[in-house]
């Protein structure tokens, strides 16, 4: 039996499709000095009264949120993303126990930063999956977060970024479904909670790394330099379709993920 085949190629991201100009989903602290439109977003979401405490447990480890009401919860970014306390699973189980996630202090991420900056990705890409609302006050424009270009002359350092327009929309496509695939077939759901510095997860450096393994074998050791520049243009197009889109985070969307599938929160240390 022979398969007919649709090309679904497009010049479009359709993730952008339905976006406005101005969101209370998304504030840069410079447009926003008295902390004003913060305020109203954090009281429209949330209300009035006390933040309070939450834990639970992953790989046998207490995982405290300091900030949690009602369905939401308030994140800082250092807390979350420096050092080795929160990885990829704990992500899950955070998408999963909140509907709306908020996340806060989001800076500009330079070239000695990639360790944040994967989680970062891995961050938005569980509350992506998840259908989280997300809000975010961030140092800069979403663009901008991933390359601190302010004493570069404009030059992207880092990841080697690539715009998201043209002819590098199809590009982000296909790179998007192989790079999951892969994924999913090397390490299929094995959230992990370790540092991107240890042997294992090491950081791949487009300089020095030999770029002549095959995609499985960097899929195993890390992200190839390709790797790196679609999961930061999948990111920023997730991240401007949840912070932007008029019918994102609507009460249907959310889709957590089952009690049931969270084994690692059932692992003992």
């Amino acid at each position: 039996m022979q398969c007919t085949i649709f090309d679904m190629d497009s010049e479009n991201d359709h993730r952008l499709d339905s976006l406005s100009t101005e969101s209370i989903s998304f504030i840069v602290k410079k447009n926003d000095p008295d902390q004003t439109r913060w305020k109203n977003t954090l009281f429209q979401l949330v209300g009035p009264g006390k933040w309070e405490s939450t834990y639970f447990y992953s790989f046998g480890r207490k995982i405290n949120l300091d900030q949690c009401k009602d369905n939401s919860v308030l994140l800082d970014f250092s807390h979350l993303f420096s050092g080795n306390e929160f990885g990829p699973g704990d992500f899950i189980s955070i998408a999963s126990r909140f509907q709306t996630v908020i996340l806060d202090n989001v800076p500009a991420l330079g070239s000695g930063q990639k360790n944040e900056a994967r989680k970062l990705i891995e961050f938005v890409d569980a509350t992506y999956e998840t259908g989280c609302r997300l809000v975010m006050r961030s140092d800069v424009d979403i663009e901008h977060i991933f390359f601190n270009t302010s004493n570069t002359g404009g030059k992207c350092i880092g990841f080697k970024c690539t715009p998201i327009e043209g002819d590098n929309i199809s590009a982000v496509e296909d790179s998007e479904m192989a790079t999951q695939t892969i994924l999913d077939t090397v390490n299929p759901l094995q959230p992990n909670a370790t540092s991107y510095d240890e042997m294992n997860g090491a950081a791949f450096d487009v300089e020095t790394d030999d770029i002549s393994k095959s995609s499985i074998e960097k899929a195993e050791t890390g992200f190839a330099g390709e790797d790196e520049k679609f999961a930061y243009r999948r990111t920023v197009s997730r991240l401007k379709e949840m912070l932007f889109s008029s019918k994102w985070g609507s009460q249907r969307r959310w889709h957590p993920i089952d009690e049931k599938l969270r084994v690692w929160e059932r692992m003992n240390g």
